[in-house]
């Protein structure tokens, strides 16, 4: 196990339900504001990034839609998860492919914006409603192992903070 998925896999478990919770809700209103931050034809235009941590060579050149196109399908399969998890199942992986399955379309509309609201949303909601995150099954990450809820819920806004920053990278180039 590399030194970065032990950190990580630490991280998670050093942080609390409402610490994750706090860095979704931080991290989510970062990434919308940013996509309004610029005119919707610049939302939609995709721009090459530097090479950075978490963002696979077939991510680096997507416009700010895509990135939260991208996110809305990875908040949805994380919320997925974690409701199988504390439900006692958990989800079949043949018919999911964590390197195809999550890449956005070509030019998702600029509704997405409000689809990666609500993925943030529903996925708030599901979590308020649980009182644990503590479950002795797990769903295994392709890159950090197995997960319990709790690790997926942390996940879930550390997914956000990375795609957050590529957001960045792609506003500072625009133009």
């Amino acid at each position: 196990m590399s030194l970065i998925v032990k950190a990580v896999r630490l991280r998670f478990a050093l942080t609390s339900k409402s610490a994750a919770t706090a860095q979704i809700r931080r991290e989510a209103q970062r990434s919308i504001d940013l996509a309004k931050s610029v005119p919707p034809e610049k939302a939609a235009q995709s721009v090459a990034v530097p090479s950075m941590l978490g963002i696979d060579p077939e991510m680096r050149e997507w416009s700010l839609l895509q990135i939260l196109e991208h996110n809305v399908i990875v908040n949805r399969r994380i919320t997925e998860t974690i409701r199988a998890l504390l439900q006692g199942n958990t989800l079949d992986s043949d018919d999911f492919d964590p390197k195809n399955d999550v890449l956005p379309s070509e030019q998702p509309a600029l509704a997405i914006i409000d689809e990666f609201s609500k993925s943030i949303g529903e996925h708030l909601a599901h979590i308020e409603l649980e009182t644990s995150l503590k479950s002795s099954l797990t769903s295994k990450h392709p890159i950090f192992g197995p997960f319990d809820p709790h690790r997926w819920h942390c996940m879930f806004g550390f997914h956000l903070q990375i795609h957050r920053k590529q957001m960045e990278a792609v506003v500072k180039r625009l133009d």
